[in-house]
């Protein structure tokens, strides 16, 4: 008879580790759902404010770029003037967006000529930069979004949003870049 007690007893036990695995089953594949939906409405937020930086920092860009062009087609004096007025008169500010590093006026042969923190006192050439290359040999192409790459002035991975600057007859008379860093 005792035996048979514990035979009961057993299954007793035996069901009630079954149901509590059953349940504890069930709590993680509930919470996994709640995390994947977590993860997906993140990475839906992530992607609106990496839109929306895009946009304010090609707006800031191209803003420069069309207020550049008009010296620009007027051939490389107007156009060196037009950028040593921005350095004496008004600053290029950075724009509203945090990740807007830096925003740097760049002439036809690679050369910074005016970058957002003042005037460029050492030759710095951009010519071998991917954005230069492209939109110097590519007429077509109006702006340029790099790969992202280490920043040579600050050694922080960013990515390069770049405008071209079309000079007379739609040559190429230089670019307007921003650097927009990635932490």
């Amino acid at each position: 008879r005792h035996q048979w007690v514990w035979a009961v007893a057993g299954l007793c036990v035996l069901g009630v580790i079954a149901a509590n695995a059953l349940v504890l089953q069930q709590f993680r594949h509930a919470a996994l759902n709640d995390a994947k939906t977590s993860v997906t409405k993140l990475g839906a937020v992530y992607a609106e404010a990496s839109d929306r930086t895009f946009l304010s920092v090609d707006l800031v860009v191209s803003t420069l770029a069309a207020a550049l062009t008009p010296a620009a087609q007027s051939g490389q004096t107007a156009f060196r003037e037009a950028v040593a007025n921005l350095a004496n008169g008004r600053v290029m500010a950075r724009g509203t967006a945090p990740q807007l590093v830096a925003l740097a006026v760049v002439d036809a042969a690679g050369n910074m000529l005016i970058w957002s923190g003042g005037s460029v006192s050492t030759p710095v050439s951009l010519a071998d930069r991917d954005y230069f290359i492209a939109l110097r040999d590519h007429p077509t192409l109006e702006r340029y979004i790099s790969a992202p790459a280490v920043n040579p002035a600050t050694h922080t991975r960013a990515i390069f949003l770049a405008r071209r600057l079309t000079g007379p007859g739609g040559g190429f008379a230089g670019l307007v870049v921003a650097t927009i860093r990635l932490d």
